[in-house]
């Protein structure tokens, strides 16, 4: 299967690629930057293009002649000047998809993210699951999530008159061997400190890349795909025991400290005003989405990809094995 993967500069983009070219795919990486050495070591080819630029993709048809499908990793963070985040990740987006259609595609794999659920469905008694409504316009506290429901909305619209499928895949807070997000690591060698917002004694879904790469080519694989499919943890384990067992996994004697909601948002206006010192301009954080997104406790349901797809959190699971509390 010839597969182009977005994104590949990144984390899940060069887990991605990198998984797909070990399960025997031909992969062509959409790259404005060289593709990583791991990823040529692989075997993965280089398409020149961003997200700007999909429409141009016809410009490389003999590079992309039988192109299979397209894993839309990509994602532009950058919120200046006014319009471009929405427009970029929005509109480019469905510029790739519509690009792909023409180039013969049949199935497009938009990685998401659970954060499109919204945070207020945090009060639901149930795991969240696929069929769960996604956060609207004007209920989201933060514009990420905003974009990635608007996104995975407008790529449904316009599959419905294509011949090219669209599945997203919905990871939870996507976590590596060299970083942990919400964490920050202190020190170096065998004893090290660990900072985390909240408690540490509520759940986040943290999910190791890898596993996500998997679920993607699992996703590819199967001959009928479902909408939607969330990435995320079978065990719920505390923040702090998450930061343990991870640091553990490093060889280190970990020390976690968890960071009380007024010391932490007290550090995060200091952070802001020392940007707008540098700057000259003034951004104001947005406190409540990060205490919620801190402190949140929500479950997501990953039972449509373990059922459908045969997938297992493998990678996610051993990591953290070991450390409960």
């Amino acid at each position: 299967m010839k597969t182009l993967v977005t994104g590949c500069s990144g984390t899940l983009g060069a887990a991605t690629a990198y998984a797909l070219a070990s399960a025997g795919h031909t992969v062509l990486a959409l790259a404005h930057r060289r593709p990583l050495p791991r990823l040529r070591e692989a075997g993965v080819a280089a398409v020149p293009g961003s997200l700007g630029s999909a429409a141009q993709l016809a410009d490389h048809a003999d590079e992309l002649d039988g192109l299979d499908a397209v894993v839309h990793c990509a994602f532009d963070w950058r919120r200046s000047p006014p319009g471009h985040f929405e427009r970029t990740n929005v509109d480019g987006a469905l510029a790739l998809f519509q690009a792909a259609e023409k180039l013969g595609a049949r199935r497009f794999v938009q990685v998401s993210s659970v954060m499109a659920y919204g945070l207020a469905i945090g009060r639901a008694a149930q795991p969240v699951a696929e069929a769960a409504p996604l956060v609207g316009p004007s209920t989201a506290l933060d514009r990420y999530a905003a974009v990635k429901a608007q996104l995975e909305q407008r790529l449904a619209d316009a599959a419905q008159a294509a011949r090219c499928d669209v599945v997203a895949v919905r990871p939870g807070l996507i976590f590596t061997d060299e970083q942990l997000p919400l964490v920050r690591v202190l020190g170096n060698g065998a004893r090290r400190a660990a900072l985390l917002g909240g408690t540490g004694r509520n759940h986040l879904p943290y999910v190791h890349a890898d596993d996500v790469a998997a679920l993607i080519v699992r996703v590819l694989g199967a001959d009928r795909a479902a909408p939607a499919y969330n990435a995320t943890p079978t065990h719920r384990l505390p923040t702090a025991a998450v930061a343990r067992a991870w640091l553990r996994a490093r060889g280190a004697r970990p020390l976690v400290v968890p960071m009380r909601t007024l010391p932490l948002e007290a550090a995060v206006l200091a952070s802001a005003a020392a940007r707008a010192a540098r700057s000259g301009t003034w951004q104001a954080p947005n406190l409540r989405y990060g205490r919620m997104r801190t402190n949140r406790n929500i479950v997501y349901s990953n039972e449509r990809a373990a059922s459908e797809l045969g997938w297992e959190d493998t990678v996610t699971a051993a990591t953290l094995r070991g450390d409960h509390g």
